[in-house]
């Protein structure tokens, strides 16, 4: 899922965990509270909150994408390359 994705990203990029990552994004979505206040990120915290789980989604999805699969693979290549000597 888009948000799954979303979230998952702005946590390997940041280093945050994923629950602390959810928890911010909930409270975002829930409250139009800027809890990603410093990253430039654009949309609408004054729409529903509907409009701003898509909106917060796809701006992470932008700044964001790709981060998560890239440290799957950064942590996964060293492994493959040794077990590979062996």
């Amino acid at each position: 899922d888009k948000t799954t994705r979303a979230i998952l990203d702005y946590a390997a990029f940041t280093g945050t965990d994923a629950v602390a990552a959810t928890q911010k994004f909930r409270v975002a979505v829930e409250t139009g509270k800027d809890t990603f206040k410093g990253l430039g990120l654009q949309y609408d915290r004054t729409a529903t909150a509907t409009e701003r789980l898509t909106g917060l989604t796809e701006a992470l999805g932008k700044k964001f994408g790709g981060a998560a699969a890239d440290d799957a693979n950064t942590v996964r290549a060293p492994w493959r390359a040794t077990a590979a000597h062996r």
